[in-house]
């Protein structure tokens, strides 16, 4: 699993490169952000998580058809997510880190006057994250790989900040909770949701 997690990061910082090397519509650079996560689950009676902040880091490229404003973006991130799992006996601190694939279709507004100093944007797609952390809580199995869905706004600045805002939709389970064998219970599955804010800088 690690083999092929590298080998999916290597590809795309490949086509990342690719694109950067291109003129005109293509743009690319680091980027850095903050992110807030909870695990939802069907049984909060049993599990339930509270918001926590994380960090996530990486590099990002971006694409826009001239003239009409559409385009996609792709980046390679080392994420951070943290949350305080509770359930009906503890509380605990859950830390895992991720690699985490975002690809969008997004669509910047050409705005008149403002328009070569601020461009205001919207995107959405699929998120891809990889764990790369151990297990580290007793009863809480972490999958390999977790798929959301972003919903996000951007705002551009001067052509070449960019300040960021999305949504993740958790889509597919995160964590399974496995209570200890003694209690009767079955086990739990949750999703990740939270929400991210990202800086960039796109030569």
């Amino acid at each position: 699993m690690k083999t092929s997690i590298k080998r999916f990061v290597l590809m795309a910082i490949v086509a990342i490169s690719a694109l950067s090397a291109s003129a005109g519509p293509f743009k690319f650079g680091p980027v850095v952000g903050v992110n807030i996560n909870s695990i939802s689950t069907d049984s909060k009676e049993l599990f339930s998580s509270d918001n926590y902040s994380g960090f996530t880091g990486g590099l990002m490229a971006k694409f826009n058809v001239p003239l009409i404003g559409i385009g996609v973006d792709l980046a390679v991130m080392y994420t951070r997510r943290n949350a305080e799992v509770i359930t009906d006996t503890e509380t605990k601190k859950a830390k895992y880190d991720y690699i985490a694939l975002p690809l969008h279709l997004r669509y910047d507004f050409s705005l008149p006057l403002v328009g070569k100093f601020l461009s205001p944007g919207i995107f959405t797609g699929p998120n891809f994250a990889f764990r790369c952390s151990k297990e580290i809580l007793n009863d809480f199995k972490a999958t390999k790989c977790n798929i959301g869905w972003d919903f996000g706004i951007a705002l551009t600045i001067i052509d070449h900040v960019q300040i960021a805002g999305s949504y993740t939709l958790g889509i597919t389970k995160a964590l399974n909770y496995v209570p200890g064998i003694n209690t009767g219970e079955s086990g739990i599955q949750g999703r990740t949701s939270g929400w991210t804010i990202t800086a960039a800088y796109l030569f």
